[in-house]
């Protein structure tokens, strides 16, 4: 196996001389050189598409990179952009005071998760505005905010799905001192912060790596967008160290990984969901670190405890749950609701017994193949469940919650069972003060 955790680091690193080290992978750029405050420097070619410099650097100063035909390109692993992706991007001073650096997080099993987007959970849209409501958030119950993507976008209004810069927070809603201020905050209520990343497609607009590192991409898009290539070692060392900057440099207590079933590649030994598990795992051991994963798989193998005694990946969405609800409720037997309509009771129960729905059974949408591993033998808590989430809400043509699509005192009775049931709650922004308000799809937009 491939050992991304050792392989070179991307962007702009300080070194113990207190200048900056300057990193690009771009194979496709036979010289590169470094753009600085208005002046360039040629950079060294350092073997493999590797581009290399040393300069001094301070916090806020503006650079980028200079391919051969002149381009210039914001550094794939920028920490912050002046403006949106395509702009210059910044030296970050992370130095940063905590006010709770004692904290180690909550166990697993502890967690109500509250799904929650920057952008339109306040009218400012930003990190201060929602740190605002943390003592709210803490009084109901809440004792997990899992955040959607936060990774640079082209425009300024969008669901975080179409990042194409992974390590710079969208700087609409507010520096990255103020997105620590709003995880230090959150840990002083005693709330953990997870994080939503997106690792297996970039954003269609806005993804300058494809023109000078066109290896990092398979051949074939997904319908969101380009998708890395993790048989790569520059691949996978990119999305390693992210996460790490992530759980590291701004104290996540975790991240909840977007369809990992997409992570595949490794030189068939181990796909990279379950490398980057294992380095996060055995690496911070400080503190509670989770992972949560969307994989449409139903697979419970990642959940299942290595002989050590290590879970990997700590739950899973449970869209099975959503699903079998919903055709239960609404009586809507279309599309993905089709593998539910038999039996939505029965369904039901298994789930709430059991885990998933679907543990190897033959699925109709699937040419009736078999679907899912058993599950009867996980904790509940592995089984993250929710009545909807963004998904669920804004793919629909109206953007309508559950709240909406039946009668209040059936969905009460469902959000007594979500919240009493021994499986992991989630609750999508709104719902805990009764929300009738939309949540629509939103596509990147200036």
């Amino acid at each position: 196996m491939m050992n991304a955790a050792n392989y070179r680091k991307w962007g702009a690193q300080r070194n113990q001389s207190g200048e900056t080290d300057f990193s690009i992978w771009a194979p496709a750029s036979a010289a590169v050189k470094l753009w600085l405050n208005d002046e360039e420097f040629d950079m060294h070619t350092a073997g493999d598409g590797w581009h290399h410099i040393t300069k001094p650097a301070l916090p806020g100063d503006r650079y980028c990179f200079v391919l051969a035909d002149r381009t210039r390109v914001a550094d794939p692993a920028s920490n912050q952009q002046q403006v949106g992706p395509l702009g210059p991007s910044l030296i970050v001073n992370h130095d940063f005071i905590w006010k709770n650096p004692d904290w180690k997080g909550r166990p697993w099993h502890e967690t109500v998760v509250y799904e929650l987007h920057v952008g339109t959970f306040t009218p400012e849209g930003t990190f201060a505005a929602a740190a605002e409501k943390l003592e709210y958030l803490a009084d109901v119950g809440i004792t997990a905010i899992e955040l959607m993507p936060l990774a640079t976008f082209a425009g300024s209004r969008g669901w975080g799905y179409d990042g194409v810069l992974q390590f710079s927070p969208q700087r609409d809603y507010g520096s990255p001192d103020e997105l620590k201020a709003f995880i230090d905050q959150a840990h002083g209520h005693g709330i953990m912060v997870l994080l939503d990343v997106v690792y297996n497609h970039f954003g269609p607009a806005g993804n300058t790596l494809q023109a000078y590192a066109p290896a990092f991409f398979k051949k074939d898009e997904t319908p969101w967008g380009p998708a890395p290539d993790f048989n790569r070692a520059e691949v996978r060392s990119f999305f390693l160290q992210n996460a790490f900057y992530w759980l590291e440099t701004y104290r996540f207590d975790g991240l909840r990984i977007d369809a990992a079933d997409h992570l595949a590649g490794g030189g068939g030994e181990v796909d990279f969901l379950i490398e980057m598990a294992r380095e996060v795992k055995r690496t911070i051991r400080n503190r509670h670190v989770h992972l949560v994963i969307e994989d449409a798989r139903n697979a419970a193998s990642p959940m299942t405890p290595l002989a050590d005694g290590i879970v990997l990946i700590d739950a899973q969405w449970n869209d099975d749950f959503h699903h079998v609800v919903h055709v239960a409720t609404t009586k809507e037997k279309g599309g993905i609701y089709g593998d539910f309509a038999a039996l939505p009771y029965d369904k039901l129960c298994r789930s709430l017994a059991t885990g998933f729905v679907y543990q190897g059974e033959p699925r109709p949408s699937r040419d009736f193949g078999s679907s899912g591993e058993p599950s009867d033998h996980l904790p509940p808590q592995r089984f993250v469940n929710f009545l909807h989430n963004h998904d669920q809400a804004g793919n629909r043509l109206r953007g309508e919650r559950l709240r909406a699509l039946i009668a209040l005192p059936l969905f009460e009775t469902l959000e007594t069972i979500l919240l009493l049931s021994p499986q992991t709650p989630l609750i999508f922004m709104g719902d805990d003060h009764g929300s009738a308000n939309p949540f629509f799809f939103l596509r990147p937009s200036g």
